[in-house]
């Protein structure tokens, strides 16, 4: 994973630029803010603290906003191209977010962290993963490509990409493993309406199929 290193083609940025200025918020994120809004003891809390990890041009942060949810926000980010036209959307995030390789640094402490569509791009999933729960104190929602077998797969093809990329796939009962290790005992496994639940061609070569996995802390003796 190429830290502070575009991978990005122009064609691909224009896709999330015409994404940002849309007035409606992506499905995954209304999938997501109301899984946070459904459950009354972490909705409920004061000043909720998100971690929004791989938050590209703060679609997550958009969707807060277009709620006008008191939350507050964090994201984190690798690629500098998504930050610098994200800004230009809300500058006011100048500095609620963190420049870095996500595989390498430790995340503030928050009350939930969101993640879509990018645990399946990195070279340390699992001990990603482990570092975002330690940070997390109440709910973790994963959007990622998951099936019965872990898959790691390093794709490359000029057509389509300019340098090479992870594109993996896990497996749920790995994912669930870690989740209850750091605490994330109650896990649900949601269908993703993005993407109606079925698998997706990437590049026309490679099927996966994204879910969605909630993982909650439980109070002790509950």
């Amino acid at each position: 994973m190429a830290i502070l290193n575009s991978k990005t083609n122009p064609s691909d940025l224009d896709i999330y630029n015409h994404r940002i200025k849309k007035k409606i918020n992506l499905i995954w994120v209304t999938q997501f803010l109301n899984l946070i809004k459904n459950k009354k003891e972490i909705s409920k809390i004061k000043n909720l603290k998100i971690n929004d990890i791989g938050c590209n041009l703060f679609q997550f942060y958009k969707g807060i906003k277009k709620k006008k949810l008191r939350y507050n926000y964090f994201g984190y980010e690798f690629d500098r191209t998504y930050i610098n036209y994200g800004l230009k959307f809300f500058p006011e995030l100048k500095k609620k977010y963190k420049l870095a390789n996500i595989e390498k640094i430790n995340f503030k402490t928050c009350d939930v962290s969101v993640i879509s569509a990018t645990l399946e791009h990195l070279n340390s999933p699992f001990s990603t993963l482990g570092n975002i729960l330690k940070s997390t104190r109440k709910m973790i929602l994963l959007r990622t490509f998951c099936g019965r077998k872990n898959i790691k797969k390093l794709y490359y093809n000029a057509a389509y990409i300019k340098k090479p990329y992870y594109i993996n796939q896990y497996s749920l009962k790995k994912i669930k493993e870690i989740f209850k290790k750091y605490g994330f005992s109650k896990i649900t496994i949601i269908t993703d309406k993005a993407t109606h639940g079925e698998c997706i061609k990437m590049h026309s070569e490679i099927r996966r199929k994204f879910y969605i996995l909630q993982g909650l802390k439980l109070k002790k003796g509950l």
